[in-house]
């Protein structure tokens, strides 16, 4: 039960190491009635019980009005390079990875991103071209 008046916005991500009941989301959505924004981030992993956690995470906004969903599942996809190999992605193991992971959320709460960092100069480069 989240009771603080300060609390402004919640971010949740539950499920990929396991099974979770729709009764335990419940729970959690319950527990964060009182706060304005509480945003449930889907899972991703190779694993059987990710697509019905997910299920039951899409879902939760038609009876939670204060609920909105950040869909990591999808959006990983853009970036399968940048996340862990022996485990099928589980982890983010990059700069670029922990930048998309954390652009997802300050977008959804309407908050400035991270900008994507200048290219490096190779050295001896001007940077400039000559034609």
């Amino acid at each position: 039960y989240v009771d603080n008046n300060d609390v402004e916005a919640l971010v949740i991500q539950v499920g990929t190491n396991g099974n979770v009941s729709q009764e335990q989301y419940d729970a959690i959505a319950t527990a964060a009635a009182a706060v304005p924004e509480v945003y449930f981030m889907t899972v991703k992993a190779p694993l059987d019980w990710i697509g019905p956690n997910n299920a039951i995470i899409r879902a939760l906004p038609a009876k939670y009005p204060n609920v909105q969903i950040i869909d990591w599942e999808t959006e990983a996809q853009a970036i399968p390079d940048e996340l862990s190999k022996g485990d099928g992605g589980v982890h983010l193991n990059s700069a670029k990875a922990v930048r998309v992971y954390s652009n997802l959320i300050l977008a959804a709460a309407g908050l400035p991103v991270i900008a994507e960092p200048a290219p490096e100069s190779t050295p001896g480069s001007s940077g400039s071209t000559t034609g």
